[in-house]
């Protein structure tokens, strides 16, 4: 009888098996949009399409992709945002993969030939060359007009000369890393926002009661407990589709007026008469920052969904907390913009750098021909000089950072949050849904390996 038994049950279970596969097409399909990349055995699933409202703002994404300002720089890459340049790899673009192989995947005699060979390309060079042109014709005039007496009497001064040398390269180090430190907080600042763009969209969609027609619920259940209701359950209505799309619009409108305040000054409204209307756009263009006002908007826009408890009150300090962060992002950025290293100190370095060079072919005359004179002079002014243009160059990082290329990265994020599907009623107290998402990784001889919810509410491999 225990034979029979465990015969019974093994025909159950395969029984149970091979109806899970033939309707594995039904259920994957139970997603808000279309799969990407969709295998191609469930292609002609029926799936539950986005709301209009969220059709028309990813084409409004689509639209900001496509303007001219964007389209007119290189391709990029499939994977990453990134550019794939011949020339040398450089802080101006975000890397990959590839571009870490060709930066520093190369033995050190490769990498050294190459920083020979490219040297022309090199942007401190172009920026000190006319300094060092200057030193090497300075140190001929030198050897050539002042008196043999002179020239052997400043021989003997090598070694205050050595010693204000090791003064100006404290100074110079100094400036330099004050420099860098300028722009790793900026770089961290992009990369807040980025993150805050991405955690405040989700956040959104996560909110949005989708209804029955498309995911099988309205609403969102949470406890009331916190309420003095004694812990009842409560419904709270949710975000509708197109106010989830209107703060998703003040998301990726807030990424870049804050990317143009800090580009050259762009004052451009392209993008912004793309994504919101055309009141809020004249408002948003009168005002001092536009990123300020744009963050307003979003910020009125949450707290009316709020007082409405259209918003859980979680929900709604989640998004104040990520509201209240992008806005210490912009704070931060117009501190880093408007207040520099003091000028006084940068003056300074220029000042005793320059006298230090005038000096140096004059100490050395007596000891050396006047072309070799030349020489080294010029080539200790490239090294001196060329420190010196690392940090002012770097001391507006605004204007080095891969800013367009960063807020492209946002958009896409908040892009990426529109697809993630909406599970129905996932707290209630009705049967969770049979749900089964499949991608081609995930494929194995033909068959998807998914994780879905059991009905005891509990995830399990089929």
């Amino acid at each position: 009888m225990f034979r029979i038994f465990l015969g019974f049950v093994f025909i159950l279970n395969t029984y149970r098996t091979v109806a899970f596969h033939l309707t594995a097409k039904t259920r994957s399909c139970r997603t808000y949009g279309p799969l990407p990349n969709a295998h191609s055995e469930f292609a002609d699933c029926s799936v539950a399409y986005a709301p209009s409202e969220i059709e028309l703002f990813q084409r409004q994404l689509a639209s900001v992709r496509a303007l001219p300002r964007l389209q007119n720089n290189r391709s990029l890459s499939r994977t990453l945002l990134c550019y794939k340049p011949n020339e040398c790899p450089t802080f101006r673009r975000l890397f990959d993969h590839e571009t870490w192989l060709r930066y520093s995947g190369k033995t050190a005699i490769v990498r050294c030939i190459e920083g020979i060979t490219m040297w022309r390309t090199s942007v401190i060079l172009r920026a000190v060359w006319p300094v060092s042109a200057v030193i090497f014709c300075w140190g001929l005039v030198v050897q050539s007009v002042l008196p043999k007496s002179i020239l052997e009497a400043a021989a003997n001064q090598q070694l205050p000369l050595s010693l204000q040398g090791s003064a100006i390269g404290l100074l110079l180090v100094f400036h330099t890393n004050s420099a860098y430190r300028r722009l790793e907080e900026a770089r961290k600042l992009m990369s807040k926002l980025v993150f805050l763009s991405q955690e405040a969209s989700t956040k959104i969609m996560a909110a949005v009661a989708w209804g029955d027609s498309a995911h099988g619920g309205g609403g969102s259940s949470i406890s009331e407990g916190s309420r003095g209701d004694g812990g009842s359950r409560a419904t709270v209505p949710g975000l509708s589709a197109a106010t989830a799309a209107a703060l998703c619009r003040y998301l990726v409108a807030f990424v870049w007026t804050l990317r143009d305040e800090y580009r050259d000054g762009d004052d451009r409204r392209d993008i912004l008469e793309l994504l919101l209307p055309t009141a809020e756009v004249a408002w948003v263009t009168a005002q001092r920052s536009r990123s300020s006002a744009v963050l307003s908007l979003l910020r009125r826009a949450v707290r009316h969904e709020g007082v409405a408890e259209r918003l859980s009150a979680t929900e709604y300090l989640l998004l104040e907390g990520d509201v209240a962060s992008l806005g210490a992002v912009a704070s931060n950025c117009e501190r880093l913009f408007t207040s520099p290293i003091p000028p006084t100190m940068s003056r300074h370095n220029t000042r005793s750098l320059t006298l230090w060079l005038l000096a140096l072919p004059v100490v050395l005359a007596g000891t050396m021909p006047p072309i070799i004179n030349a020489a080294w002079s010029a080539t200790t002014a490239f090294i001196f000089v060329g420190i010196d243009e690392l940090g002012v160059q770097v001391e507006q990082p605004f204007r080095i950072m891969p800013l367009w290329e960063l807020c492209l990265l946002a958009q896409a994020n908040v892009e990426e949050s529109l697809s993630v599907p909406s599970f129905a009623n996932l707290d209630s107290d009705s049967p969770a849904p049979n749900y089964c998402h499949e991608w081609p990784s995930l494929f194995y001889r033909g068959l998807p390996s998914c994780v879905h919810l059991s009905f005891e509410g509990t995830f399990r491999m089929v």
